[in-house]
């Protein structure tokens, strides 16, 4: 199956990527990572985190939110 995605769709712009310096790409996806559990999630040897490469995109692919969310002390 080939998927067009425009050019700001990559593994270098998901919001699962790792950077890793013990990857020959510098990048490692992170989705089991991120997707765990906050209570469950451990960090684990760099790794078990597959290579990838940032002009890659996958079916897991999700855009990075770079706001800035702020909440109301006193909403809460």
């Amino acid at each position: 199956m080939n998927t067009i995605t425009s050019k700001s769709e990559s593994c270098k712009t998901c919001q699962y990527v790792l950077h890793s310096e013990s990857s020959n790409t510098g990048l490692r996806c992170g989705f089991e990572y991120f997707n765990a559990s906050l209570i469950f999630r451990k960090v684990r040897l760099m790794t078990f985190y597959p290579v990838i490469h940032d002009y890659n995109v996958c079916e897991k692919f999700s855009y990075q939110d770079h706001s800035l969310k702020t909440i109301d002390p006193l909403s809460v």
